[in-house]
């Protein structure tokens, strides 16, 4: 698969395709692993001489916001030439810098993370009924309403894609309830679309999240790369995605483990996702 189809937005299967092309073609694991990337997505790792000296530099300029990361100050009188350097608030998540994530070289780590992906119902139908203008106004609308919900859990935005909507949650942002966030995280959503409320919800949404550890980084080829997360667990969070109904959220057994006490209502299923050759064992769980 071509790099221009990553621009495109590819689905998961097209990224984990993309992934064992390059090593066949190569000889050698793509993307390159990196201790940089361990290091800051894992949160484990004490950061190298370098990047403390850094951060301890870039304190010395005065600003209420900083990347949490390297300490780029996004606010403050030193600000705007930051932003000229590279420096501004990242699109990925507004609390880390464009140089710390989408800017950053290409490479990853596998890590564990949880991966949540958000989906409107009924897109095509809606397309043809409301028109191009009120179709595209509708989804900008989705999409800010989404980075809202997500971001205040610390959540990396990864694929946008039409209707869709991924978020990636790593340890080393989200800390260690980073499973706990990302259920957060999508209920936050479904209750900003309306859901549990008296009113019928303004759009459709059914979520999906799985867990587990595979490949995050920066990834891509010809020029172009972009921060994504690729592997089984991304594919099972898409597939867990196109299961759920409207106002739900689809859990896989692992991020369901992590917050089976907060949510003992969530209904267990055995489901058959395309691609997989076992049953998923999966938990239901609606707003309110």
């Amino acid at each position: 698969m071509p790099a221009a189809a990553l621009r495109s937005g590819a689905t998961a299967d097209d990224l984990v395709t993309f992934v064992t092309m390059s090593e066949s073609a190569v000889g050698h694991p793509f993307p390159p692993m990196s201790d940089r990337w361990a290091a800051i997505l894992r949160g484990e790792s004490p950061l190298r001489f370098a990047q403390r000296a850094g951060r301890r530099a870039f304190a010395i300029a005065p600003g209420s916001m900083r990347c949490k990361l390297c300490n780029a100050p996004f606010t403050g009188p030193s600000a705007a030439a930051f932003k000229l350097c590279g420096y501004g608030q990242s699109r990925k998540n507004p609390q880390l810098c464009a140089r710390c994530v989408e800017s950053a070289p290409e490479g990853g780590a596998v890590v564990p993370l949880a991966i949540l992906f958000a989906d409107m119902r009924g897109y095509t139908s809606l397309t043809e009924r409301l028109g191009s203008i009120e179709a595209t106004a509708l989804v900008n609308r989705f999409y800010e309403v989404a980075s809202k919900a997500f971001l205040p859990f610390e959540g990396l935005l990864g694929q946008i894609a039409g209707d869709e909507v991924m978020v990636i949650f790593v340890p080393g942002l989200a800390g260690g309830s980073y499973r706990a966030k990302a259920v957060q995280a999508g209920l936050s959503l479904l209750d900003a679309a309306g859901y549990g409320k008296s009113t019928p919800s303004w759009v459709d949404v059914g979520v999906g999240i799985a867990s587990g550890e595979e490949f995050v980084g920066n990834v891509g080829g010809g020029g172009f790369k972009d921060f994504t997360a690729i592997g089984d667990v991304t594919n099972t969070a898409a597939r867990l995605t196109s299961v759920a109904q409207a106002g739900e959220i689809v859990l896989d057994a692992v991020t369901h483990d992590a917050v089976v006490d907060d949510y003992p209502a969530a209904e267990r299923e055995l489901l058959s996702l395309k691609g997989k050759g076992t049953a998923v064992e999966a938990f239901r769980l609606r707003l309110g």
